[in-house]
């Protein structure tokens, strides 16, 4: 299933929701669409959320996942935090966690979105605060 990209802090802070099985394809699809908003914001680091809430399954083949997450490699990437199904399969939280340990990324793994925001905001002080960037944010995101 192919993940949906969103502003969340326009220029600032991309929302990335991953769900279901996802193939090469659609990772790399995913992967694509953050690097494009990357390339779009004028500001000097862009931070990523992504969501893995309803993640059923990622591609188990270690070089060809790092492959596919160009994004890893974009010189403007800020913190790369995970919130969300903290209980998944342990190959698919290895393969992540290698992959992003690898090529060097400010990461962090937490259980919710709000969790996510309280660290963007500890982090880089010129973001609001968590509870307002969470009031600033139009559509609810789920699992806050």
């Amino acid at each position: 299933m192919r993940p949906n990209t969103s502003w969340f802090i326009q220029n600032r802070v991309i929302h990335q929701v991953c769900a279901g099985e996802m193939s090469l394809e659609d990772v790399s699809h995913g992967s694509t669409s953050i690097i494009e908003h990357i390339d779009e914001s004028d500001a000097p680091l862009v931070h990523l959320i992504i969501s893995e809430t309803d993640l059923i399954s990622l591609p188990t083949s270690l070089a060809a996942f790092t492959k596919s997450v160009e994004f890893l490699r974009h010189k403007r990437l800020g913190w790369f935090i995970i919130y969300g199904n903290m209980n998944q399969a342990p190959i698919v939280k290895f393969l992540g966690t290698a992959v992003i340990t690898m090529a060097g990324v400010r990461h962090r793994r937490v259980e919710t979105l709000r969790d996510a925001l309280k660290h963007l905001a500890f982090v880089d002080t010129t973001l609001p605060s968590a509870e307002d960037m969470l009031n600033i944010r139009p559509a609810s995101t789920g699992n806050e």
